[in-house]
């Protein structure tokens, strides 16, 4: 998972960490780097994902060799596709079936989980933080103009870079076999993502005046549109660089960019926007200039080492494998941040900013919860796969990972009335409601994870597709309708709709390729147990004192831990 910078708003980073932690279900490789039990791995040496863009890359490659040597020194071992029958992976004779307990097993992916949360949390963490600056310094409108834009940003970026980032790592490291070929490659994907985004760039200051009232529906933010442009080029030209970096295993320095990156926009935002009243402009130049220090910092360094070379086969390869990629960016753009245009479109720039305050708080737990597992959990699959026992073991834990998400979701849903009323303006309260129906759409789009499972482990990535794609097109139908009526709300009920079915759908591919007796009544059960707790919360805490509803809040949630625990100790039996 390789990154690039993106704005401050937590949508844009949602998109795209979902499109990291689901890179095993779209990408297109053919063979798969033979990935033992994970390795422990300094804290040092973890990348510091900050105010970073995702990349897909189709194997772990942020791990330093235990010699400390570059991971493209590195002999790569390969395995061919293997052998299936049902369940089972068949796999060469000098590869054991057994080994470690499954408890040991869950174990290894809770620590490995915890190892990244420590490493991924700082960044929306801390934009989470200046969310509240934003919503004061900022217009109601302003706030909504600068959440429609993030979501161009992420749709024109992820379309213009062309798949090209998510195949790089592959060609880098398993097709170029002399450093000269893997320098080449690199210069080639830095010219070539210059060559595709200057007429972009072009076409986009050319059609400024029109973008603005065709996007926003107003004229007064050309200015806003040319910047948007030009982050988008900035935006892709950081990816050479902190691919090189996250390739070469160099950890130190990509943290040290990466963190410098998102001090100067954090920092930036504030005087531009706070002190110099600067409004959607000032947040735009504030993410632009740290895109321009990861691009200043990296692309002479790779010029310099790289020379300037194109090569054409390596750009027909590029294009070829990373194309495919762009249909999937937009299926996930579609899923993930239509609904904040259709928003500006059916409703108000108004509505917008309130739904994207509301799902940036709603989508908290999937940088708490979901994103370090999903990063484990794509590492451990195969040695547990390997296991005589591995469908029970992927029930044990996708039983423990959905009552993990459902308390933090209950948590989440119980305190968002606080929160609102404590940081953000009055004009932004009302929205817990929305907040809690988002939040229950992240489990059923965290648990998407691990319904993945047998499409990845059966090479069969195009079922995840066809998901994605139904839930994509079922969000925009059920947003258009419900738009119109019900405002914020209609969008959060479409995306829950939308998350309803991905997973269904997907559990039910799962179901037909790699048969795993998931546990779904036991997590119906749990799921129906914290709905009627929210709404017990609702009723017991109307009219009391502060120090009466928190510890309302409290009482109940630790009800609920209480009750998911019990049941996760529950006994489970093996299917022979």
């Amino acid at each position: 998972m390789t990154d690039k910078p993106t704005t401050s708003l937590e949508g844009t980073r949602s998109y795209h960490d979902t499109l990291a932690t689901s890179a095993d279900t779209t990408r297109i490789d053919e063979v798969e780097v033979l990935t033992p039990e994970l390795p422990v791995v300094d804290m040092a040496q973890l990348p510091t994902q900050i105010e970073v863009r995702a990349i897909p890359v189709s194997f772990p490659s942020s791990f330093r060799v235990e010699d400390g040597s570059s991971s493209a020194d590195q002999p790569t071992s390969v395995k061919p596709r293997p052998r299936r029958a049902g369940n089972q992976v068949s796999l060469p004779a000098t590869q054991t079936t057994g080994g470690e307990s499954y408890l040991g097993l869950i174990r290894n992916l809770v620590k490995s989980s915890g190892v990244y949360a420590i490493s991924s949390l700082a960044s929306p963490l801390v934009s989470l933080l200046l969310l509240p600056f934003l919503t004061h310094a900022l217009s109601h409108a302003d706030y909504g103009a600068l959440a429609v834009l993030d979501t161009v940003i992420a749709l024109v970026s992820s379309i213009t870079s062309l798949g090209l980032d998510a195949v790089f790592a592959r060609l880098y490291s398993h097709e170029c076999k002399t450093r000269r070929e893997q320098l080449d490659a690199l210069s080639t994907l830095a010219l070539l993502l210059f060559l595709i985004m200057i007429p972009v760039m072009i076409i986009g200051v050319m059609t400024a005046p029109w973008l603005s009232v065709l996007v926003l529906g107003n004229a007064s933010y050309i200015a806003a549109i040319d910047l948007t442009v030009l982050l988008v080029l900035l935006q892709n030209l950081t990816i050479p660089g902190l691919m090189w970096m996250r390739l070469e295993s160099r950890a130190t320095a990509y943290s040290i960019v990466s963190t410098a990156n998102f001090l100067l926009v954090a920092g930036a935002t504030i005087v531009l926007v706070g002190a110099l009243h600067m409004g959607v402009v000032g947040a735009l130049i504030a993410m632009g200039l740290g895109n321009i220090i990861i691009a200043v910092s990296t692309l002479p360094l790779i010029f310099s080492r790289a020379g300037f070379h194109l090569r054409s086969t390596m750009v027909v390869s590029m294009l070829v494998l990373g194309v495919p990629f762009a249909g999937n960016f937009i299926t996930m753009w579609v899923l993930q941040l239509s609904d904040r245009y259709l928003l500006g479109h059916f409703a108000s720039l108004s509505a917008t900013a309130n739904y994207a305050v509301a799902y940036s708080l709603g989508t908290a737990v999937s940088f708490v919860v979901t994103k370090p597992f999903a990063l484990a959990w794509w590492v451990l699959i195969y040695p547990i796969a390997r296991r005589d026992d591995a469908p029970h073991v992927f029930k044990l834990i996708f039983r423990w990972y959905s009552f993990i998400l459902l308390f933090a979701t209950l948590g989440l849903s119980l305190f968002a009335v606080n929160v609102l009323d404590l940081l953000f303006p009055v004009s932004y309260h009302g929205q817990s409601l929305i907040i809690s129906v988002v939040a229950l759409s992240t489990v059923f789009s965290s648990i998407f994870v691990v319904f993945n499972l047998g499409m990845t482990l059966q090479r069969k990535t195009w079922l995840a597709f066809i998901a994605l794609l139904f839930s994509a097109l079922l969000n925009i139908g059920v947003n258009i309708v419900l738009i119109p009526l019900y405002g914020a709300m209609g969008a959060a009920i479409a995306t829950l709709v939308a998350y309803i079915a991905l997973a269904v759908v997907s559990y039910l591919f799962n179901q037909r390729i790699y048969r795993v007796p998931f546990e779904v009544g036991l997590f119906l059960v749990a799921l129906g147990i914290g709905i009627a707790l929210y709404f017990a919360d609702s009723r017991l805490a109307q009219g009391q004192s502060d120090v009466i509803v928190w510890s309302i809040h409290i009482g109940l949630l630790l009800l609920y831990g209480g009750t998911l625990a019990v049941s996760g100790w529950l006994p489970s039996r093996r299917k022979k």
